[in-house]
């Protein structure tokens, strides 16, 4: 009796030792330091530091859900705690299997700050942990955009080389590698100060707000390897017109400045006509936002004048 309650006890603990059907590995880890522009000044402190992006895959059979993420050994809910982090989050929330999710973490200074070594661990609701470690550089060969198509069949990923020079791109990520996939209107290879355009096509449509973690492979002439990317879910293109940024300059160096921050210096236009140009000759539509008083609110009589005007994306 002894000897089959052994064997009975044994075989009930097999499964119980076996790994869970989840393996995560983080694939990369790219960061993007805070943009400055003499142009744009809030009251809000310095920041010195930039986000950082962590894209973890699913190599298992199951999902796997993300409960932790640390930095140097430290949890992530910790450091926002502290005033460390500002703010983190991961998308999708689970991770389906071979799927991929991004970890995204926002902080004022270190240990998130350009030149910083750090060693990243995300631990998953299985007990696994997945750890790597990077040295946080921004790029200098940008993602500008990710656009879909009108039929959502295609994804344009529009690249900014900003070195002095070239890159050639050698691997493309949305999610998943989509390098065979890939044609380069211009080529591959993106010059100085230029910008270049990878365009892949898909066999049905995307949905909107499909989550793509995109992630881009290059060489330098002399084979130096470079590796940026961020997280985006697909929306259909627009382009905001306000006036909230009216203060900006207005001058050549200061409308640079501000293109470099993604900033919106297109000022407080209410000239529907050229809005309506805009859109037949670009093909976005847009949306105006009209402000008023001090400090300054959206005017309700301006927008609701404007009801029905197919210009008005939002």
């Amino acid at each position: 009796m002894k000897l089959i309650s052994f064997r009975i006890a044994l075989v009930l603990a097999i499964p119980a030792l076996r790994p869970c059907g989840a393996s995560l590995a983080i694939e990369q880890i790219s960061f993007h330091r805070a943009t400055y522009s003499q142009t744009y000044t809030e009251d809000y402190p310095a920041d010195n530091g930039g986000v950082m992006f962590v894209f973890v895959r699913n190599g298992g059979s199951a999902p796997a859900s993300v409960t932790d993420v640390r930095i140097n050994g430290r949890s992530v809910e910790d450091l926002q705690n502290n005033g460390t982090v500002s703010w983190w989050s991961i998308w999708p929330p689970s991770v389906p299997p071979g799927g991929v999710s991004t970890v995204t973490v926002k902080a004022r200074g270190a240990p998130l700050s350009e030149g910083s070594g750090i060693t990243v661990s995300v631990l998953s609701s299985g007990g696994q942990t997945a750890t790597a470690s990077a040295t946080l550089t921004t790029p200098k060969l940008r993602l500008g955009a990710v656009v879909p198509s009108t039929d959502w069949r295609t994804v344009y990923i529009f690249l900014r080389n900003l070195d002095t020079a070239p890159y050639t791109v050698t691997q493309l990520f949305l999610n998943d590698d989509v390098t065979s996939r890939a044609f380069f209107p211009g080529g591959s290879a993106i010059a100085p100060n230029s910008f270049g355009i990878a365009k892949v096509s898909f066999a049905a449509p995307l949905a909107p707000l499909t989550p793509l973690a995109v992630r881009l492979r290059a060489v330098r002439p002399r084979g130096e390897e470079i590796r940026l990317g961020a997280p985006v879910r697909l929306v259909e293109p627009w382009f905001p017109v306000g006036s909230w940024s009216s203060s900006m300059a207005t001058s050549a160096t200061g409308q640079e400045q501000s293109r470099q921050t993604l900033l919106d210096t297109v000022t407080g236009s209410n000239d529907w006509a050229a809005i309506r140009q805009m859109a037949d000759r670009f093909f976005i539509r847009s949306f105006n936002i009209i402000n008023t008083g001090d400090p300054k609110y959206p005017d309700p009589a301006v927008v609701a004048a404007q009801t029905g005007n197919p210009d008005i994306r939002a």
